[in-house]
């Protein structure tokens, strides 16, 4: 147990670690797959909330 917690652990910081060095770009690429997946999962909702939340 205690090998697997800390390969957990690593694996972790290692995620943490390649997020904060790409956070710009990995805020943008999960901005655009949640957008994608939105338009695409959701359509007439996002344009029924889109239009109505524009004055």
């Amino acid at each position: 147990r205690g090998c697997q917690i800390q390969a957990c652990v690593t694996i972790s910081e290692m995620i943490i670690v390649a997020f904060s060095k790409a956070n710009g770009g990995i805020r943008l690429l999960a901005g655009f797959l949640i957008n994608s997946f939105d338009y695409y999962s959701f359509n007439g909702t996002v344009e029924t909330k889109g239009f109505a939340s524009q004055p």
